[in-house]
């Protein structure tokens, strides 16, 4: 699945209040290194609250958009970014990095909500922004062609997600340092997976999620959601490639880490849900497959709301399974 990944890091202390912008700033990183949404979220209102000028609250109004964002509270995530990206365009400059974080941000939230011709445009934005402004080798100019890639991937075009996917594995591999890697490099290779298994490349699938993950186990680890959330995707290869026990073992191992960091309400348990039903039914154990399809279609009604496309999946796949024992109800679905 596709997710954003250069993750932040936190070191907490009693004595936050006294603390600088720049001491919350790194604490907030931190803390959500470690999966910790709700203290990161915590700290990022209390970074807001300290920030001293536009530049210090363009940030962490776009820290607490995103981890809105990734907590699953997409209204006040997008109501923070766009604070964030008006804020910097208009008092830090339209041609900063700071504009360029914001946009890839949102660029993400855009994406996540099918409205894909302003991710696009906000995600070439930054491209262009950080190839200018950090250079052609930079890691972060490499985030944004991720954003971009999985955008295109998520539209079928699959072809143009390959090739921007490739672009920024080449900065990754050439800063690459084994003991100590990004994780946004292992998100690129869990994004890249998920890609090749659409056109057909198993193979070249499955390597990249055998690489992403070996990162992502080392670098934030199995407790933050950057590795659970990989899982669904590794689980959705396994099932589309006939490994059905092998799948089941992987969703278990999902299902446990993010019950317990992301909670049972996030719209990417919602997406776990929804795959795992497409298991259950390959193995014809259709009352479970119903069970994990109608909770997905809960789940994303309540966060994305009734008419967004994003519960279209878990439209489909429930209609289609429904039909078989009610034709009416199927059809209706």
């Amino acid at each position: 699945m596709f997710t954003k990944l250069a993750f932040f890091v936190f070191l907490f202390s009693q004595s936050v209040f006294s603390q600088t912008w720049e001491s919350l700033d790194q604490q907030i990183e931190q803390a959500f290194l470690k999966g910790d949404l709700p203290e990161s979220i915590r700290l990022a209102k209390v970074a807001l609250e300290a920030a001293s000028n536009p530049k210090q609250s363009g940030r962490s109004l776009d820290r607490l958009g995103f981890l809105y964002y990734s907590s699953g509270n997409l209204k006040d995530g997008e109501s923070f970014l766009r604070q964030s990206l008006q804020l910097r365009k208009t008092k830090v400059g339209p041609d900063t990095a700071d504009y360029a974080e914001t946009a890839n941000d949102l660029a993400l939230l855009c994406r996540d909500t099918d409205r894909f011709p302003e991710a696009v445009a906000l995600a070439q934005e930054s491209i262009a922004i950080r190839s200018r402004v950090l250079g052609k080798t930079s890691p972060l100019l490499a985030e944004t062609l991720n954003t971009l890639a999985t955008i295109h991937s998520y539209q079928g075009q699959y072809e143009q997600a390959a090739s921007r996917f490739e672009e920024a594995l080449a900065i990754h591999e050439s800063h690459l340092d084994p003991a100590h890697p990004d994780p946004e490099y292992g998100t690129l290779c869990v994004n890249m997976a998920g890609n090749y298994q659409r056109m057909g490349k198993y193979s070249k699938a499955v390597e990249l999620f055998q690489k992403g993950l070996a990162v992502l186990r080392k670098m934030p680890g199995v407790d933050s959601p950057s590795y659970s959330i990989s899982l669904i995707g590794l689980a959705y290869l396994q099932t589309d490639m006939g490994n059905y026990a092998m799948a089941e073992k992987v969703y278990n191992e999902a299902d446990g880490l993010l019950k317990a960091q992301i909670g049972e309400q996030h719209p990417m348990y919602a997406t776990f849900l929804n795959n795992r039903g497409f298991l259950y039914n390959a193995i014809g154990n259709r009352a479970a497959a119903e069970s994990d399809y109608r909770k997905s279609l809960e789940i994303k009604r309540k966060s994305y709301g009734p008419g967004n496309l994003a519960i279209g999946s878990s439209l489909r796949n429930l209609g289609h399974l429904v039909s078989t024992k009610n034709p009416a109800e199927g059809e209706k679905l």
